[in-house]
C-alpha cells in the first residue's frame, strides 16, 4: 500500500516497465533496504501468479522482474541496545499510556516479538508458575516456545485491566481484535526519548 500502489494502482501488468520498477525499488531502498527486498518479493509473487494463472495474458517472459535486478538481503542486524537506552525506553513508555506503556516494558521484560506480547491470549500464562507458553503457530520459528516470566513481567500482566475481547487478548481497544497502532507509538515513543 505504501511503497507500490501509489505508482502502480490501476496499471496493467502488461503495461509496467522494468526501468519503472527499479526506479520504485532504488527510491524505497533509500528509505530502507528491506522494505525494498520486501516490495520485489511481492512484485514477483503477483508477477508469478499472473503468468501460472492468466497464461494466455500474461506469458512468463513478459514480467519485467526478469531485468529487474533483484534488491541484496540484508545481513541479520547486531545491535543491542545498551541499559542506558533501556531504561530511556522505559522510562518514555510511561508517557504513552495504556495499552503501549504496557507492551514496550512487557517487550523489554521478556525480550519477544512484537505481536507475540500484543497478541497474547490471557490463555496462553500461567502467573503462577511464572511461565508463558507461547504455541508455534505464533512464533517466527514454527516452535512453540516457554517462556519465563521474571517479576517485571509478572507485574504489567498481574496489573492489566482485563478487557472483554473475543479473543481473549491482553491488549485490545476494540474489544474484537488485538490492539494495532505500532508504528504511531513508535513515532510517539520516539518523540518522547528525545
Amino acid at each position: 500500500d505504501r511503497d507500490l500502489m501509489p505508482s502502480l494502482r490501476g496499471k496493467p501488468l502488461t503495461a509496467i516497465s522494468s526501468a519503472e520498477i527499479s526506479d520504485i525499488l532504488e527510491e524505497i531502498a533509500e528509505r530502507s533496504p528491506s522494505a525494498s527486498r520486501k516490495a520485489y518479493n511481492a512484485l514477483s509473487a503477483v508477477f508469478g501468479y499472473a503468468a501460472r494463472k492468466e497464461r494466455s495474458i500474461f506469458k512468463t517472459h513478459q514480467s519485467p522482474l526478469r531485468e529487474v535486478d533483484s534488491p541484496s538481503v540484508l545481513p541479520p542486524r547486531q545491535r543491542i541496545l545498551s541499559d542506558g537506552e533501556l531504561r530511556l525506553i522505559w522510562s518514555s513508555a510511561g508517557d504513552l499510556g495504556w495499552p503501549f506503556c504496557e507492551i514496550v516494558r512487557l517487550l523489554i521484560a521478556t525480550g519477544q516479538r512484537l505481536r507475540e506480547v500484543a497478541h497474547a491470549p490471557w490463555t496462553e500464562f500461567d502467573l503462577p508458575h511464572s511461565s508463558w507458553t507461547i504455541p508455534g503457530t505464533r512464533t517466527k520459528n514454527k516452535l512453540p516456545m516457554l517462556v519465563h516470566l521474571n517479576e517485571p513481567a509478572r507485574s504489567i500482566i498481574k496489573n492489566l485491566p482485563r478487557v472483554m475481547n473475543d479473543g481473549d487478548f491482553l491488549f485490545s481497544t476494540t474489544g474484537k481484535t488485538a490492539v494495532s497502532g505500532f508504528s504511531r507509538a513508535k513515532r510517539r515513543l520516539d518523540a518522547l526519548m528525545l
